[in-house]
């Protein structure tokens, strides 16, 4: 993940990746936010379709 973000940057000169997650996903949350250093930018209410929330994250690069 860590060399696509690298590629984004050099490549497309993007200022940040971002992605979505579930609110009630722990393990990948953990992943984001604590390993990749991801950061909440928002929540959006009832994001799928079962009405889950779900978290928009965004890394700066």
């Amino acid at each position: 993940m860590t060399q696509a973000q690298i590629a984004m940057k050099e490549n497309f000169k993007a200022n940040f990746v971002s992605l979505h997650v579930r609110k009630s996903n722990r393990a990948a949350l953990s992943l984001y936010r604590d390993n990749l250093e991801f950061k909440l930018h928002e929540v959006e209410k009832g994001y799928y379709a079962d009405g889950e929330d779900a978290l928009a994250m965004r890394k700066q690069l």
